[in-house]
């Protein structure tokens, strides 16, 4: 983590500590931290079959519940056989969050802005 926080502005560093005060390193850490999610298929079967597949430890995303966060460092999710197979998709969690709080009627677009 050090190397990239080094890497960012100073006057950047500076204003977030002031606005977040202790809460500072818990941000600057979250912003270091490569989260991926894995996004269950269900049109390749139930839920908890599904679930019961997955080769690592993981954990539910508590907003979706075919989402899952890997618990394992240095999970080759998108190189796995099921990832190829569509049994889930590589999917941040927070963008899990848009279609289940939307909660997206059949005819209806969600749409997001790739950065």
């Amino acid at each position: 983590m050090t190397s990239i926080v080094n890497a960012w502005p100073k006057d950047f560093m500076r204003r977030m500590s002031g606005w977040l005060g202790n809460e500072a390193p818990n941000f600057f850490y979250a912003l270091t931290k490569h989260d991926i999610g894995l996004r269950l298929n269900l049109l390749r079967g139930p839920l908890e079959a599904l679930r019961a597949r997955i080769p690592w430890k993981v954990e539910p995303v508590p907003w979706c519940s075919e989402g899952l966060w890997p618990q394992e460092e240095e999970v080759q999710a998108g190189a796995h056989p099921y990832n190829v197979a569509g049994v889930y998709y590589i999917q941040n969690p927070s963008a899990m969050a848009a279609a289940m709080f939307l909660d997206p009627q059949p005819g209806e677009w969600v749409l997001s802005r790739l950065q």
